[in-house]
């Protein structure tokens, strides 16, 4: 006997300033009237910090929560505690990892907007950015762990280089051209700022009706 369904009754945010997050509580599902579960329930903790780290509040977190289920009803009311944490603007970028790139080069590739307020969408579009350079095997983009007393949190860029240098070689036959073999050598940061060298090289045989033409 799996028991009656319930629904989610009264949802209530509390901790921060204003209705911010109450859109997008509801959007993940977190509405009254709507089939209970706690995945929508956790859903709708998640859509709220996102909500306030979208206003420029990089530590926003969920404090506590109560889930209160009425038998005699069948609701589920929800109650989520916010900490939005404070504000803050993007500040210092911290670039490690880098061995053979230079340093300033990468952060110039970042293009991480210094001074503007904080987004996670900053982090998103600085990973995009970094992942053009071939050079680089693997980036993480990250914020530090406080915002300081000027109301600035640093950026962390740890990055991974690819091995500089690759050769590769293959085969293939065409009914048409016959047998054939191509090569090529590529140097992935020629002078440290990511400059990218490839050479190529291709040999096959064309047959004939009388024999074939190198």
């Amino acid at each position: 006997d799996p028991g009656p369904v319930f629904s989610f009754g009264r949802i209530t945010i509390r901790g921060g300033p204003g209705r911010i997050g109450d859109e997008d509580v509801a959007a993940a599902g977190l509405i009254g009237g709507a089939e209970a579960s706690s995945k929508v329930i956790r859903a709708g903790a998640e859509a709220l910090v996102l909500a306030w780290q979208r206003e420029g509040h990089p530590f926003a977190k969920i404090d506590g929560q109560e889930v209160i289920a009425d038998h005699a009803t069948d609701r589920v009311d929800v109650t989520l505690h916010v900490s939005p944490g404070p504000a803050a603007v993007i500040g210092d970028v911290i670039i490690s990892g880098t061995d053979q790139l230079d340093p300033d080069f990468v952060l110039q590739q970042a293009d991480v907007p210094i001074g503007e307020r904080f987004h996670p969408d900053i982090l998103e579009r600085t990973r995009k950015n970094l992942a053009r350079i071939q050079a680089l095997g693997s980036a993480i983009v990250s914020t530090g762990d406080r915002v300081d007393a000027q109301g600035r949190v640093p950026i962390l860029i740890e990055v991974s280089e690819r091995k500089q240098r690759s050769i590769g070689v293959g085969g293939y036959y065409s009914t048409t051209d016959g047998p054939g073999g191509e090569f090529f050598w590529q140097h992935r940061n020629l002078f440290g700022r990511g400059e990218t060298l490839r050479l190529e090289a291709e040999a096959g045989r064309e047959f004939t009706s009388g024999g074939y033409n190198n």
